[in-house]
């Protein structure tokens, strides 16, 4: 019943990553994360987790399938 969730930036990405991984939970997969910014060719910008976080960005086009990570701020 809640409509204030968003996608968080790939620097929170990596933030929740560390935070709930660093204490066995998040259940974050090997895969790319999608975030909330775009570059300025208008693709998506996202992370990857593989058991640590290289902490960078890959952008990719608008149509790639990745994972997300949905928050809300209370």
């Amino acid at each position: 019943g809640y409509n204030d969730w968003f996608l968080p930036t790939t620097d929170e990405l990596t933030q929740m990553y560390f935070n709930l991984h660093d204490n066995g939970l998040g259940n974050f997969a090997d895969e790319w994360y999608i975030g909330s910014a775009e570059n300025d060719i208008n693709e998506i910008v996202g992370v990857h987790f593989n058991g640590q976080s290289n902490g960078g960005g890959q952008c990719n086009p608008k149509d790639y399938l990745g994972y997300v990570r949905a928050v809300r701020v209370y």
